[in-house]
C-alpha cells in the first residue's frame, strides 16, 4: 500500500480558492476543513444573538458579523468563521474578514463542540482585542461566557432562561431568554 502525503496549502492558496467555492471551508496551519451546514436551531440562535447584540452596540463604533464573514488569526495562519462577531467599524483592513474581533460567538454542536471549547477556546483568547468569547449550547439552555479581565481570562455559566449576561465593556446585558426564545429542544 502507497500512502500519499496530503498537500498542505499556502495562505494565498486558501483565500484564492474560498474565493469559489460553493462550499465555506475553515484554514488551519494550511489544511482545509469543510463547514457542513448548520441545524435550524443553531441558525434560529445566531440570529437570535446577532439581534440582541445590534441592541446593545453603538453603531457607530461596532457592528455585528454572523457566519459567512471570516475571523483571521494571521500569527497562526489560522481563518476560521464563527458564527457571531463583533468588531469595530475600523476594523476594515481587509473586506472579507475580521482581524480584530471584540466578541465571538460559536453555537455547540455535536460535531464542532470539542474543536469550539478546545482549539478555538485558546486560538481566540490569543487574540489581543477579544473580550468576550461565548459558547452557546443549540440542546440546552447553557451559555459559557469567557471574559478577559485584564491580562486572564475568566469564565462563567449561565444555565436559565431568567439570566442575564452581564457585557461590562457594553455596559448592558443580554438575556438568555431573548437567545432561547421559541427554541425547542
Amino acid at each position: 500500500m502507497v500512502l500519499t502525503q496530503e498537500r498542505l496549502l499556502t495562505v494565498e492558496e486558501y483565500l484564492e480558492f474560498e474565493k469559489n467555492s460553493q462550499v465555506r471551508h475553515e484554514f488551519y496551519f494550511g489544511k482545509l476543513i469543510d463547514m457542513p451546514g448548520e441545524s435550524k436551531n443553531a441558525n434560529r440562535i445566531a440570529k437570535k444573538i446577532e439581534k440582541a447584540f445590534d441592541t446593545i452596540i453603538d453603531p457607530k463604533i461596532f457592528e455585528t458579523f454572523r457566519g459567512e464573514v471570516r475571523l483571521t488569526i494571521n500569527k497562526l495562519d489560522i481563518y476560521r468563521y464563527p458564527d457571531v462577531m463583533i468588531a469595530l467599524i475600523s476594523d476594515d483592513e481587509d473586506n472579507y474578514a475580521v482581524t480584530q474581533p471584540i466578541v465571538i460567538v460559536e453555537v455547540l454542536s455535536d460535531s464542532t463542540a470539542k474543536v469550539d471549547t478546545g482549539k478555538k477556546l485558546r486560538e481566540y483568547t490569543s487574540l489581543n482585542s477579544l473580550q468576550y468569547y461565548l459558547v452557546v449550547s443549540q440542546d440546552e439552555v447553557l451559555v459559557q461566557v469567557n471574559q478577559r479581565k485584564g491580562n486572564t481570562w475568566s469564565f462563567d455559566f449561565y444555565d436559565n432562561l431568567s439570566d442575564k449576561i452581564n457585557l461590562s465593556l457594553f455596559d448592558k446585558t443580554i438575556s438568555l431568554s431573548d437567545i432561547y426564545e421559541g427554541i425547542i429542544f
